[in-house]
C-alpha cells in the first residue's frame, strides 16, 4: 500500500479529532437518577404527611380543595431526572400520559394543568408563596427551607 499525502491528512485529522471527541464526551453525564425528592406543601398547610395515592390526587386535582378550603395549586418542573422520577413512581404515568390528562381535563372541566416552575427552586418558592401550593423538589433543597414549605412525603427516585 501506496502511503498518499490523503492518507496522511486523513492519519492527522483522525488523531487530532479522536482526543477532542473523548474530551466533549467525558463531560457529558446523563440525567441523575437515584437520588431522593420530598414532596412539599405551604408551610401552613394543616396536612402532616401524606401518602403517594393523596399526592397524587392532590396532584392531579382530582380532590377539590384542600381540607382547610384553599385551592390545590400544583407546580410541575421541566424535563429531568426529578421530574421522570415523580411522573413514574408517584403519579405512575409517562410524560406523555400526563400531558394527555391535563389537555383532557382543560377540555372537560377547564382545569388548568400544573403552574410550570421550572426547576426544584422554583418549585420551592412558588409553594412557599402559595397557600395551596404543592410540588416536589429535590429532598436536599426542601430539607434548607423548613421555614418556608413542609416535607410531607419523601420519595426515592
Amino acid at each position: 500500500m501506496e502511503i498518499t499525502s490523503k492518507h496522511c491528512r486523513r492519519a492527522f485529522i483522525s488523531a487530532l479529532l479522536l482526543p477532542l471527541l473523548i474530551v466533549a464526551t467525558v463531560g457529558v453525564r446523563p440525567a441523575r437518577a437515584g437520588g431522593k425528592m420530598a414532596i412539599i406543601v405551604h408551610k401552613d398547610n394543616g396536612v402532616a404527611a401524606m401518602t403517594i395515592e393523596e399526592v397524587k390526587a392532590h396532584f392531579l386535582k382530582k380532590k377539590g380543595g384542600w381540607t382547610g378550603g384553599d385551592k390545590i395549586r400544583p407546580a410541575d418542573q421541566g424535563p429531568g431526572a426529578i421530574r421522570s422520577g415523580f411522573l413514574s413512581k408517584v403519579l405512575a404515568m409517562s410524560a406523555e400520559d400526563f400531558d394527555r390528562y391535563w389537555i383532557e381535563l382543560k377540555y372537560v372541566s377547564a382545569e388548568s394543568p400544573p403552574k410550570g416552575a421550572g426547576d426544584s427552586a422554583g418549585v420551592l418558592q412558588f409553594v412557599a408563596s402559595n397557600k395551596g401550593g404543592i410540588g416536589y423538589v429535590d429532598a436536599a433543597l426542601a430539607a434548607g427551607a423548613a421555614d418556608k414549605v413542609k416535607v410531607v412525603l419523601t420519595v426515592d427516585y
